[in-house]
C-alpha cells in the first residue's frame, strides 16, 4: 500500500475506489495483528471478524477479468431467483406446520 501511494501519488491513489477499499483493508489487518500479539484480547474478538474483508479483495479482479465479471453477475441474478424460492418454500413449510399442529396436536 504505502508503495502503490508512493508511485501513484496521493491524490491519484485516492480517486480508485479499489484503492481506498485496499487501504482500509491493510490497516485493520494491521490491527488486528498489532492486538492479536498483544494480550489486549485474545484475537476472537470483533476486530478479527474483519479477516473476512480479505477475501472481498478477489472481487477486485472482476474490473479486469471479463469472464469473472460475467460469472459475478449470473450469480447475483441467480440469488435474485433464489431469493424468491426461499420466501415460497417457508410459505409452505409454514403451511404444512399449521396443518400438522391442527390435525396432530390432541
Amino acid at each position: 500500500m504505502i508503495i502503490k501511494v508512493i508511485g501513484l501519488g496521493p491524490k491519484t491513489y485516492i480517486y480508485d475506489s479499489y484503492n481506498i477499499f485496499d487501504a482500509l483493508v491493510v490497516t485493520i489487518s494491521i490491527i488486528d495483528v498489532t492486538l492479536s500479539y498483544s494480550n489486549v484480547t485474545s484475537g476472537k474478538g470483533a476486530v478479527s471478524s474483519f479477516r473476512a474483508f480479505r477475501l472481498v479483495r478477489v472481487f477486485k479482479l472482476a474490473k479486469f477479468w471479463t469472464r469473472l465479471q460475467r460469472l459475478i453477475e449470473t450469480v447475483l441474478i441467480s440469488l435474485v431467483d433464489i431469493a424468491s424460492f426461499t420466501v415460497l418454500m417457508i410459505l409452505l413449510i409454514f403451511i404444512y406446520i399449521i396443518l400438522g399442529m391442527e390435525l396432530f396436536a390432541d
